[in-house]
């Protein structure tokens, strides 16, 4: 009776440590994109290309709701924060492009970059052997 409590006690935590490794993955993947995003929609505000302006914020705001979501679980919620805050610029740029306010979306797309910029001052951590960005536990 007692070897199968252990063993039953041993594969809760190997559970739980998956999900947390699963859950760095979905984050990771999520600021990959994020990034890969953000920085070539800068050039699509100024080109006021309306139709990209809306498809890139859009995956913006899916994304950040993934990062949103990351941060809620692992009780953080400054991180929870800039993510919400993120996400409601995103969905602001969306709006703006599609109303082809670019003033608007000029705007939406600073906040979006002030609240990346916020997170990764306190979660964000550089490798210094392989210069991978990761998240870092405060």
């Amino acid at each position: 009776m007692r070897k199968i409590s252990i063993l039953i006690g041993v594969c809760m935590l190997v559970g739980i440590a998956l999900n947390v490794v699963a859950q760095q993955t979905d984050l990771d993947a999520a600021m990959k994109e994020i990034g890969a995003t953000y920085g070539p929609l800068r050039m699509k505000v100024d080109a006021k290309d309306a139709a990209g302006v809306a498809a890139d914020a859009a995956k913006l705001q899916a994304r950040f709701t993934e990062a949103e979501s990351f941060f809620m679980a692992k009780k953080l919620a400054d991180g929870a924060m800039w993510a919400g805050e993120a996400k409601a610029a995103a969905a602001d740029l969306v709006k703006a492009a599609k109303a082809n306010d670019m003033a608007a979306a000029t705007t939406a797309y600073g906040t979006v970059g002030k609240n990346c910029k916020g997170c990764h001052a306190v979660y964000r951590q550089q490798d210094p052997a392989t210069k991978a960005f990761s998240f870092k536990a405060p």
